[in-house]
């Protein structure tokens, strides 16, 4: 296997300008590893609906939207405002944090971490229950709301994703037999 071959490229998520940093709205989804159906289980489920509402308790200046657990991922809207941005200059771009230090610049990558957490507590608190085997996938799909209108179809789609699992991207019975849906594409249908 050539590691070198773009097939094996491990594709970048985030948008490379954006500016993580500042506040703002955003749509996450975060799956279990190998979309195994863990959450199923109803006290697991329990854990990672726990470990979700607490994710305010944790981080200041953040807010919980709408949310909702899927058998093997987690849909969520977070919203928070980052006092400490201004710091970053008025630019997009994240050029300028190359000036702060290590330490200064973690302060203002919150969505990585609060991800990095609460995958961490729920992790914690299920391996406590015996089931060893429960992972995460290594990263997260998120999508970055730019607006009111975006805000509402982001909703209802969380609202309805019960209703829609045939559908769902993250279902294992769609990536079964060659039927793989494309990420990128299908919630990009969200916001149309």
């Amino acid at each position: 296997m050539d590691k070198n071959n773009k097939e094996f490229e491990r594709k970048q998520l985030r948008l490379p300008e954006y500016n993580y940093s500042k506040g703002g709205a955003y749509f996450l989804t975060i799956c279990t590893k190998d979309r195994y159906i863990y959450f199923e289980n109803k006290r697991i489920r329990e854990i990672a609906e726990e470990c979700w509402l607490d994710i305010p308790e944790h981080f200041d200046n953040i807010e919980l939207d709408s949310y909702v657990i899927m058998p093997n991922h987690i849909h969520g809207v977070i919203h928070w405002e980052n006092p400490g941005a201004r710091y970053l200059g008025e630019s997009e771009k994240v050029g300028t944090r190359y000036i702060l230090s290590l330490q200064e610049r973690r302060k203002y990558q919150k969505l990585p971490i609060i991800v990095g957490n609460f995958k961490a507590a729920v992790t914690r608190a299920v391996h406590k229950l015996g089931f060893e085997n429960f992972k995460w996938q290594r990263s997260y799909y998120d999508h970055i709301i730019r607006n009111e209108k975006e805000l509402m179809k982001t909703r209802e789609y969380i609202i309805d994703n019960p209703h829609k699992w045939n559908e769902d991207a993250e279902n294992p019975e769609n990536w079964k037999y060659g039927r793989k849906i494309k990420i990128d594409e299908y919630y990009k249908n969200i916001w149309e």
